[in-house]
């Protein structure tokens, strides 16, 4: 009787320790398969692009840009990242990508041209904007919208595609033009900025802080180096 016992229980310890091994293995098989199918977690760069556009995360598409990602590769929905941003109507980041020179004839949708399928969209105008608009058209616009010293309109311009990180033909970068010039609701919008440089110099190797130290404007100094800014 007693080793039958035993046997009963031996019996039910492999079972219990074949089944445990059966429930990892499936674990394990849906993590791997959750794994093949999200593209959250990947560290590859195509991966990572997809989800930031996806996120309409502007300064992740900006660092892989500047990692040399390669900017006409087809992800793995088969399409480039300009036609994703189309898509996902991520006017920002469509400017970006045309700025690092994506190309539009590279990018159709549903086996479409791009500009055929935006013309198409019932939101047509603002992509074809993001699209078709030049750099130095975007500069001129922002200048001349800074220049009102006009805090909801500025924000509403940068809300779109702007770059704040650039020299005018007058030498000049916006974050200095607007400390010379003691356009505060200017100077609210840009210090919110996330990809604002404040060590971004004019024409003449001014920085900000040299700038801003110069005029005496004891404020701004003191939000520049709560930024890490430096007079060099």
């Amino acid at each position: 009787m007693g080793h039958l016992i035993k046997l009963i229980i031996l019996s039910l310890l492999i079972l219990s320790t074949w089944g445990c091994g059966q429930h990892s293995a499936q674990n394990n098989f849906f993590v791997k398969s959750g794994e093949d199918k999200t593209i959250q977690e990947s560290q590859e760069p195509l991966d990572k692009m997809q989800r930031a556009i996806f996120d309409g995360d502007y300064l992740a598409v900006q660092n892989l840009i500047s990692e040399e990602y390669p900017i006409d590769s087809i992800l793995k929905n088969d399409r480039t990242a300009l036609a994703e941003a189309c898509l996902q109507r991520q006017s920002r980041i469509i400017r970006i990508l045309i700025n690092s020179k994506a190309r539009i004839d590279l990018s159709p949708i549903e086996g479409v041209d791009l500009l055929t399928w935006v013309e198409e969209q019932t939101d047509a105008k603002k992509i074809l904007r993001a699209l078709l608009k030049t750099e130095i058209e975007d500069q001129l616009e922002f200048l001349e919208v800074l220049t009102k010293n006009n805090f909801s309109e500025i924000k509403s311009l940068l809300g779109e595609e702007i770059n704040v990180n650039f020299i005018s033909a007058e030498g000049e970068t916006p974050l200095i033009l607007s400390i010379r010039n003691r356009w505060n609701n200017s100077l609210r919008v840009l210090f919110a900025e996330p990809i604002l440089d404040v060590n971004f110099k004019n024409s003449k190797g001014e920085t900000p802080l040299k700038v801003a130290r110069d005029l005496k404007l004891v404020q701004i100094e003191k939000e520049l180096l709560r930024r890490n800014a430096s007079e060099e």
